[in-house]
């Protein structure tokens, strides 16, 4: 039997929401599983099934499931009295241990002016006012919803971005309110090397926590690239940068790690013709970085 092609016309395949590469689907979940490594349907089922898909190209998993949801539908159907239940530190626990890292990272910092984006309790910030921090303010968009006035040199973000249905949109916005040579710190689970053997059994695919959208390196790298942002990888926290970089912003990532940029290279027979970017008489070659 020939093999089949995965490049065929499927009415299931969708394009990416973050390159221009097409997706396929990856798996299926119920609505209420929720972040756990042991008992991830603790709650029952929904009987509602939640489609992810994986894109062949910079490997962004993402559901469409949300993309239509107004705002009253996340607070009726997620962010409701019960999402304390799948995730017992939202509250409290992990804003306050991070607050105590981001305070650590940021010494020398204390009087930069910071945005916590995504602030839910708003613990986070008030911690790192105790902390010395002196020019911190919130937003989140049910929490906080006011629009921060005037920009800032730092914004904070943490386990924020895999909730958004637009990331592209979502970090878009987060660059609107940087001041020149700004950068955003941020913390983010990214995807296991061995994902395509987990898939839906992973346990931060999580639509009842309102996990819409998962990231590999990769996946971060490029999607900084598509507005201006230099990305840099570091163990647990992430940041990106424009090309102009203040002393406070510098000060920041260099806590984090280098820069870091990701290459598609081809193999000479698999080499698209439409990439070409130079003229060759032969249209079969090898990446200029290999």
């Amino acid at each position: 039997m020939a093999p089949l092609d995965p490049r065929a016309p499927d009415a299931t395949r969708r394009p990416c929401k973050r390159c221009d590469g097409g997706a396929s689907p990856f798996d299926r979940v119920d609505f209420n599983k929720y972040c756990s490594e042991s008992d991830p349907y603790g709650f029952g089922y929904a009987g509602v099934a939640v489609d992810f898909h994986r894109c062949e190209k910079c490997g962004f998993i993402f559901t469409n499931f949300f993309d239509d949801w107004s705002s009253d539908d996340w607070r009726q159907f997620v962010y409701n009295d019960d999402y304390i239940k799948v995730d017992h530190e939202y509250a409290d626990i992990s804003p306050l241990h991070v607050a105590k890292n981001f305070a650590e990272r940021l010494s020398g910092a204390e009087q930069a002016r910071i945005l916590d984006y995504g602030a839910g309790t708003g613990i986070f910030g008030s911690r790192l006012r105790e902390l010395g921090y002196t020019d911190i303010t919130g937003y989140d968009p049910f929490s906080s919803p006011a629009r921060p006035e005037g920009l800032v040199d730092i914004i904070t973000c943490f386990e924020v971005i895999e909730h958004s249905p637009d990331p592209l949109g979502t970090i878009g916005d987060m660059v609107g309110l940087l001041a020149e040579g700004g950068c955003i710190l941020f913390s983010q689970t990214v995807q296991p090397d061995d994902i395509l053997s987990r898939r839906g059994n992973w346990w931060y695919l999580a639509p009842r926590n309102g996990h819409v959208s998962t990231y590999s390196d990769e996946t971060l790298a490029l999607l900084g690239s598509r507005l201006g942002l230099h990305f840099h990888r570091g163990d647990t926290v992430f940041g990106y940068v424009g090309p102009t970089v203040s002393p406070v912003a510098r000060l920041a990532l260099d806590s984090i790690g280098p820069r870091f940029a990701a290459v598609r290279l081809y193999a000479p027979a698999t080499r698209p013709h439409s990439q070409i970017s130079f003229p060759t008489p032969d249209p079969v070659w090898w990446h200029e970085a290999e």
